[in-house]
């Protein structure tokens, strides 16, 4: 018992440590400290607390991606986080909590589509990553999550941003926009609602980008499809 006792508190404490790391915007610490704690929590077969640690595991390795100084740094991290999102997925699959499971779900595609090889893929990727964002809303919606409700339409604002540097033609290019604005201005409204600053920036800066895209690819033409290094530094 004194042992299940300390076990549980050293678990609670890399918690506590990757969550001080992940304020201080140490990405690739936290995700190091949260999959030591998923670790733990599978082997002694805690699979809700295994579950939560995982998505943190691929939260942390996609933000770390975005401080990544080489392109082989930026692919191994989101791979990292396209596994750690994966196994999040299927443990709430398996536990029957469908909205968590299809928001990683989402987070996977979304992470995978930075990193395809083709812009078929990518276009893909993204899009699917979008509905899936949207279908897991509108879940949280019914369970009254408000929070959860504001961040997936948050993250649904931001994959039509890139689905938008993807347009091959200006009826492509109207259509999605529409859309991402359409989510955007709801992720805003949610986020204002419960005060959460994070996604209120997020949809903020979402649906600017989605227009300044927009008025980009009209000057353009709306021919710039397959140009797109918002979402790849590299």
């Amino acid at each position: 018992m004194v042992w299940w006792t300390m076990k549980r508190e050293m678990e609670g404490a890399l918690l506590e440590r990757a969550g001080v790391e992940e304020k201080g915007y140490n990405w690739m610490e936290a995700a190091r400290l949260y999959e030591e704690a998923a670790k733990s929590f599978l082997g002694k077969k805690m699979v809700e607390e295994a579950t939560r640690a995982c998505k943190k595991v691929g939260y942390a390795c996609a933000r770390a991606a975005g401080t990544a100084e080489t392109a082989e740094e930026y692919v191994e991290l989101n791979k990292r986080a396209v596994k750690a999102y994966k196994e999040a997925a299927n443990l709430f699959g398996q536990s029957g909590n469908r909205p968590e499971e299809l928001e990683c779900e989402a987070e996977t595609l979304f992470v995978s589509g930075l990193v395809a090889g083709s812009v078929v893929e990518r276009k893909k990727a993204f899009s699917q990553s979008y509905e899936l964002f949207i279908e897991s809303s509108e879940l949280y919606s019914k369970r009254d999550d408000r929070e959860s409700f504001a961040r997936t339409l948050s993250r649904a604002a931001w994959t039509s941003f890139l689905l938008v540097t993807y347009c091959s033609d200006r009826w492509e290019l109207e259509q999605i926009s529409q859309k991402g604005r359409d989510v955007a201005d709801k992720a805003l409204k949610s986020a204002n609602e419960i005060g959460n600053v994070q996604y209120l920036a997020e949809s903020s800066f979402a649906e600017f980008v989605i227009f300044s895209a927009e008025m980009v690819l009209y000057l353009l033409g709306g021919t710039r499809a397959g140009r797109n290094t918002a979402g790849n530094p590299f």
